[in-house]
């Protein structure tokens, strides 16, 4: 398999030809990635039996915190590495490069709010310092240097009053002021600051669990907009174990682009896809894996709306406590 010229391929997707892209990609990690062949023969699978997507088997994230998740042979150029709850083995994601790490980001985001040089891009994220292999750390750095900003004046951890004092000057050339920060930094800060910036756009990154009590996503959104005004308000779904993000308005529906697919596991049998609307763990297909593996089951719940989006419905109760808010908490 030429990976340069798949990886081409999938860049100048329109998500049409999806199937066909996954089935070739999963023929090729199936038989170069020793852990996920590992898995499938475990599980007694033959690759060549496999016909269709909804029958490819998916790899546990959990072995991500315990195995180099290779597909061939490479030297990495960075490692990702998730936030966990003190003394779990946190999850290590390998970067062959990051060059196609930033040009899967910018796709997904420019997918979704068309193109990046248009925003005046801010991070309200904990760790940044502390956490230089947080990949989302990496990615909204790439994104500040993308259209010309200083990272360092563009990140914010605690200085709330030097992120109120940047939201509030005009910006030039008409752009559209845009912040990205994890939810509890994000009320944090609207409570310290409220009615500062009523035209910023927020994309919020999670972070519900490890702090405070839990809020849903719909009182999170009302207790920001009730402190900062009109602000418009998005949400971010990614993963260390993910290359692709996806994104949503106000943490509703959450739209895959060309380089992603959701589907979710049947409760009661595992492996089989679930119906429209039926609660189960998010399954997720990343075509922009090339290296590591495109087939995950996540230790999130969710549902498939008639529509196709995804609705996240938060953490599987025996799933490790992880993310954004942990971040935010040990920072």
């Amino acid at each position: 398999m030429n990976i340069a010229a798949f990886g081409d391929k999938l860049l100048h997707s329109n998500g049409q030809n999806f199937d066909e892209l996954s089935l070739e990609l999963f023929r090729w990690q199936a038989e170069e990635n020793p852990v996920y062949r590992e898995y499938l023969s475990l599980l007694g699978i033959r690759p060549e039996s496999v016909e269709a997507v909804t029958e490819i088997p998916m790899l546990p994230v959990e072995v991500f915190t315990r195995r180099e998740i290779k597909t061939g042979s490479w030297s990495e150029e960075k490692t990702f590495l998730s936030s966990g709850t003190t003394g779990a083995f946190p999850a290590r994601h390998l970067m062959r490069s990051l060059r196609w790490y930033h040009q899967v980001a910018r796709l997904c985001f420019e997918e979704r709010f068309g193109g990046m040089r248009g925003y005046e891009l801010y991070a309200l994220l904990p760790g940044y310092l502390e956490r230089p292999n947080a990949s989302l750390v990496e990615m909204l750095k790439h994104f500040v240097q993308y259209v010309g900003r200083d990272p360092d004046a563009s990140f914010f951890i605690r200085d709330f009053d030097g992120l109120a004092k940047a939201l509030q000057q005009k910006s030039k050339a008409g752009l559209q002021k845009m912040l990205f920060g994890v939810r509890f930094a994000l009320l944090d800060f609207a409570e310290q600051f409220p009615a500062c910036c009523e035209s910023l756009w927020i994309v919020e990154t999670g972070g519900m669990k490890g702090r405070k009590r839990e809020m849903a996503t719909l009182e999170f959104t009302a207790s920001l907009k009730q402190h900062l005004g009109g602000v418009r308000i998005f949400s971010e779904y990614g993963m260390t174990e993910m290359t692709s993000q996806a994104y949503a308005d106000e943490g509703s529906g959450f739209s895959p682009g060309a380089t992603l697919r959701f589907m979710v596991e049947d409760p009661f049998v595992p492996g089989k896809p679930a119906a429209r609307g039926q609660r189960g763990r998010i399954q997720i297909i990343d075509l922009a894996n090339l290296h590591s593996c495109a087939f995950l089951r996540t230790g999130d719940m969710g549902i498939i709306r008639d529509d196709g989006k995804l609705e996240l419905l938060g953490r599987a109760d025996d799933a490790e406590l992880r993310g954004c808010a942990l971040m935010y908490d040990e920072s």
